[in-house]
């Protein structure tokens, strides 16, 4: 099971369930150090390096999987901030929520699909009830990955979206199989880097959220049911399947986020 973040939160608490099952974690991870201590703890696994906020990071680990991977069954896209106080944005002009919870993903998915069709792989994405808020504006893809006007919230909602979106295409591809996750609300301290009013609002509420080991077993879910390796396009969450917004299945908003793509990463 190759997983993005891995290291901290649902991610970690997912690993960490993994112990006693048969399934061979393989960690993509900023934090080799952390990393490696995950890895302790359950007695297995492997790890690339990878940094999802920078593209030629993301490119490398690509290619240090091909060149020696050759099967994953499972690949769950879990990496994700909610959001910087400021406007960030790489060296390719993307908005930095955009490029870490979603065009790293689909960069990584992008090059390593021919191991996946290859696989049969199973591939996961974690997405967020916030997603249907995106289109309650009326947005489009064609702007949303390098856009200007910065808010926390809509960044994060922007970013879980095109998942949702980006998933639902995938899973239109008969020799993998593509599903969302939605794990719920989680106390994963995703905000803790953030130090202002959003960091502190959540941590005040904090004993309402879902605690990570519970959130986890929605991968759980995805892992040990047979009929997610049959089925594709399911959006999961902890107690029951259910579909995402249905504008992430229209074709001309699955166009248009492909073109975005395709724009910022000519790799692709």
């Amino acid at each position: 099971m190759l997983i993005t973040g891995a290291t901290n939160g649902i991610g970690a608490a997912a690993i960490r369930q993994l112990k006693d099952t048969e399934v061979h974690p393989i960690l993509l991870a900023r934090s080799e150090k952390k990393a490696q201590e995950i890895l302790r703890e359950i007695g297995r696994g492997d790890y690339y390096v990878c940094d999802l906020s920078d593209t030629m990071s993301v490119l490398q680990a690509a290619q240090e999987i091909i060149s020696k991977e050759t099967t994953i069954d499972y690949f769950i896209a879990n990496a994700g901030v909610i959001g910087y106080k400021d406007t960030r944005k790489t060296g390719e002009g993307v908005e930095m929520t955009m490029q870490v919870n979603f065009l790293s993903h689909a960069l990584l998915v992008e090059q390593l699909l021919p191991v996946f069709e290859k696989s049969g792989t199973v591939l996961a994405f974690t997405s967020s009830m916030l997603h249907r808020s995106y289109w309650l504006a009326n947005y489009d893809f064609s702007t949303s990955l390098n856009a200007t006007k910065h808010s926390q919230f809509k960044s994060y909602s922007r970013s879980k979206a095109a998942i949702c979106t980006y998933a639902m295409w995938l899973a239109k591809n008969e020799k993998i199989r593509v599903h969302l996750l939605d794990p719920g609300v989680a106390a994963t301290g995703i905000t803790r880097s953030r130090e202002d009013w959003m960091d502190k609002a959540m941590n005040s509420v904090g004993f309402l959220f879902s605690k990570p080991e519970s959130s986890a077993r929605t991968i759980l879910r995805l892992i040990q049911d047979e009929k997610y390796k049959r089925l594709s396009g399911i959006y999961l969450t902890k107690n029951r399947d259910k579909s995402p917004d249905k504008r992430a299945m229209e074709t001309t908003n699955q166009r248009s986020l492909l073109d975005q793509i395709k724009k910022h990463l000519p790799a692709v």
